[in-house]
């Protein structure tokens, strides 16, 4: 079954939409579009994707590095890419990104001796440098929350889970594992939460070699009851839900390189 939502996203030069204007939109009834690259062209092994609120900024990683593309309107196509200075790059593994709704906040899995933490790197306007790394508290694959209160991640074969604080300058408490209706015994990675907490995104083998599905629940508050699979090509993986739940962008990896690519929804 389909997932159904809104929105739609381009790549021509034209139109004079505000490329900041991310808010919710009415529900729809279309299915997800038909996956394309987010940069045509783009040839190189890139994974992770992560995007602003406003879709101007696409974090990534690749070789072990953290990288960025922008561009100036949400319905322009992505620049070349750029790789990100020290910090928060270091000379260890550094990856999986998850970028804060308002662009200001990197969170990053840092492999350091075989131990994937999770790290922070802040920012006092988009034009500024990174700051310093700081730790977290949390470790593995995670996915920040609009509010920067809730984690979710996973790490290798362990359940997807979520770790929560009582403010932004607090460590992360422990990790409290997802219900059984996403943790069911399947292979299940790379969860990523929707702005209103009511959808979350992953990949799992449940019903095929590794599909993208999509769990529900009613409200933040509520448990997840349901979770569907969605048509997103062969091989696909780490999904990415955008802010207003418009954009889905995930790893394309049918053709034995990992595209970036992106499906939309309510054209």
């Amino acid at each position: 079954m389909l997932v159904a939502g809104c929105g739609r996203i381009g790549f021509d030069d034209g139109g004079d939409g505000d490329a900041g204007d991310a808010g919710p939109m009415a529900p729809c009834t279309e299915p997800w579009s038909a996956p394309r690259p987010v940069q045509l062209g783009a040839t190189a092994n890139r994974y992770g994707p992560s995007v602003t609120a406003d879709e101007l900024e696409l974090y990534f990683s690749e070789s072990g590095e953290l990288w960025v593309m922008r561009r100036a309107r949400a319905d322009a196509p992505f620049g070349a890419p750029v790789v990100l200075l020290s910090p928060p790059n270091t000379p260890e593994v550094d990856a999986a990104p998850s970028i804060s709704a308002d662009g200001l906040d990197l969170y990053f899995l840092h492999n350091f001796m075989g131990n994937s933490f999770i790290e922070r790197s802040h920012r006092a306007s988009r034009t500024a440098p990174f700051e310093a790394n700081t730790a977290t508290g949390a470790y593995g694959d995670g996915d920040i929350t609009d509010d920067q209160l809730e984690l979710y991640a996973m790490d290798f074969q362990a359940p997807i889970w979520v770790q929560t604080r009582g403010s932004t300058t607090e460590l992360f408490g422990p990790q409290v594992d997802l219900p059984a209706v996403i943790n069911d015994g399947s292979l299940n990675t790379s969860p990523s939460i929707s702005s209103d907490g009511t959808e979350l995104y992953f990949a799992s083998d449940r019903s095929g070699p590794n599909r993208l599905h999509v769990a529900r629940r009613a409200s933040k508050l509520d448990p997840f009851v349901e979770v569907e699979a969605i048509e997103a090509g062969a091989f696909p993986r780490e999904p990415e839900i955008s802010a207003d739940g418009r954009h889905l962008y995930f790893v394309d990896a049918s053709t034995g390189t990992n595209i970036l690519s992106v499906m939309s929804r309510c054209d």
